[in-house]
């Protein structure tokens, strides 16, 4: 008999979940995710939203409160749905009523964003190809079909599902997975297979399994706290020292995944999962924790002279970031510790975190009045930013005022005898 009905049916604890509970709202217009107000027929249903001049729901908003915290308080968290089958901004998110209606307006900037430049479809049309398919005793992975430059963007990806952390530990848990259950099924038939195909490792209810095994840590709407999935950068597997990394654009919602090396085609896609500056046993502990695996890549499970010899160099680097931190004046003393570091990055395989004490040294030298080391040094920071945060980033406009005017940048303050010491190196 059932068989011949759509009837979608879920069983969490003691409550009943239908087809029938989850309302639709339909929009005039699925390309966007959010629209504005005169193009929506269905009013939110919290006072916080019910504000807002955009309205980017196609279901109906349902709200869950917490129980009273210490102060007689509780906190509410609401569902919000955009189902759109095909579209990129399809997304179920789990927020306050207050930061939905800061994502509302975060997004509609987004597209005037995006809008004035390159589409996200035009920039996908132009990145270079990769697949993903089977590995044996590791489930899918994704390779390169095409060789792939130093910061070349791969792919471009954006969030199906999004949940505030403090949902995760406020709300009682079935009510919570009641929460998130339908969240899943109110995305569209693509946006659920996209979903439930995603790796699981730790047991237990699905949308939990999936989301732990899957999901990254990120900042929107200049709030930090929130769990995202991301159905394409989930197919990435981990690699201590990967050869990608991706940036996170909090206006657009989109995330990009780019080359930190050379990649040459059929070579596997990896990124960290995090720990990359631990000793071996620390970090496949902790990585055993957290993402609930045995890491295997090449860093892992190379000789055991190689290995020890790693970790030697992860210590020399800690005493040494250490070191540097407690130095905020010795500008000569941070140039050498930074001099140090480098060589160990390189040594070592690490490349993102380059870029940052590039830009230490650039200030150091400049406050030295070292106008040649504070050149060569901000032009290393300003290409490792480049690959990192993007050629158009805050961060290489940093760089480039330096670089335009070593003299007349904040950082020179040179006392007379450094001026001159430099001068006659």
């Amino acid at each position: 008999m059932f068989s011949r009905i759509l009837f979608l049916t879920l069983i969490l604890g003691t409550k009943l979940i239908t087809a029938a509970d989850l309302d639709y709202c339909p929009t005039s217009r699925p390309a966007a995710l959010f629209v504005t107000e005169n193009e929506a027929t269905c009013p939110l249903m919290t006072d916080v939203a019910a504000r807002s001049k955009s309205h980017p729901w196609t279901h109906k908003v349902r709200c869950m409160e917490t129980p009273d915290d210490e102060y007689g308080k509780p906190q509410t968290f609401c569902l919000y749905t955009r189902a759109a089958s095909g579209s990129r901004r399809e997304c179920s998110i789990v927020t306050t009523p207050a930061l939905a209606e800061k994502l509302a307006l975060d997004e509609r900037t987004g597209e005037e964003k995006q809008s004035a430049g390159k589409t996200t479809e035009g920039l996908n049309s132009t990145l270079p190809a990769f697949e993903i398919r089977a590995i044996k005793g590791r489930g899918v992975g994704t390779f390169a079909t095409s060789n792939i430059e130093v910061g070349q963007v791969i792919f471009t990806d954006s969030p199906i599902f999004i949940t505030l952390r403090d949902a995760l530990d406020l709300l009682p848990r079935t009510e919570r997975q009641e929460m998130q259950w339908r969240g899943v099924l109110q995305l569209s038939v693509d946006g659920r297979r996209v979903f439930r195909n995603l790796s699981k490792s730790r047991g237990g209810d699905e949308i939990d399994d999936i989301l732990q095994t899957n999901a990254l840590g990120l900042s929107l709407g200049g709030t930090k706290g929130y769990l995202a999935l991301m159905p394409q950068v989930a197919r990435i597997n981990h690699a201590c020292r990967p050869n990608t990394y991706y940036r996170f654009d909090e206006a657009t919602h989109m995330m990009e995944l780019f080359a930190l090396r050379k990649i040459k085609a059929g070579e596997e896609l990896s990124y960290s999962y995090g720990y990359s500056e631990m000793a071996h046993e620390e970090r496949h502990q902790f990585l055993q924790e957290h993402w609930g695996f045995e890491c295997t890549c090449s860093h892992c499970t190379a000789p055991p002279e190689f290995i020890a010899k790693s970790d030697d160099r992860v210590q020399q680097i800690k005493e040494l970031e250490g070191k540097l931190s407690k130095e905020p004046r010795n500008h000569r003393r941070q140039l050498a510790i930074v001099a140090k570091l480098l060589r160990l990055f390189d040594e070592e395989g690490l490349v993102t975190p380059k870029a940052r004490y590039c830009e230490i040294a650039s200030y150091a030298a400049n406050q030295l009045g070292d106008e040649a080391r504070a050149v060569k040094y901000g032009e290393l920071a300003r290409q490792h930013w480049s690959i990192l945060a993007g050629p158009k980033s805050w961060e290489v406009q940093r760089m480039e005022v330096l670089l335009r005017d070593p003299k007349g940048h904040p950082s020179w303050r040179p006392i007379k005898s450094d001026v001159e010491k430099h001068s006659t190196e």
